[in-house]
């Protein structure tokens, strides 16, 4: 998943999740279907994994994820962050890029 946070009032994209489970990839498309924007598109092709298809489909900001990363630089989380947990009880709007440095 591509993650982002709020400057101001735009979204910027601040890195992505990893080590997710197979269970949870295979989950996943399903339960984030509701929340599809209608945007989709596809990424330049990794120079790990040159062979992957990357397509990107948007989804509305309307969800929170909580992640730990171990580096940080230039306002982008440098390698995948781990997805701790889903965060209902937090408003995206709240989700703020200062929070990167912090």
């Amino acid at each position: 998943m591509i993650l982002g946070l709020y400057d101001g009032s735009k979204l910027r994209v601040v890195g992505h999740t990893s080590g997710l489970k197979v269970a949870e990839k295979r989950r996943l498309p399903g339960e984030l279907a509701p929340y599809e924007s209608g945007e989709r598109g596809s990424a330049e092709p990794s120079r790990w994994a040159a062979d992957r298809d990357l397509e990107w489909i948007a989804l509305r900001p309307e969800l929170v994820v909580e992640v730990s990363c171990d580096h940080v630089s230039s306002g982008r989380i440098r390698h995948g962050a781990k997805l701790l947990r889903w965060r209902t009880d937090r408003d995206p709007a709240e989700c703020l890029f200062g929070q990167l440095e912090g």
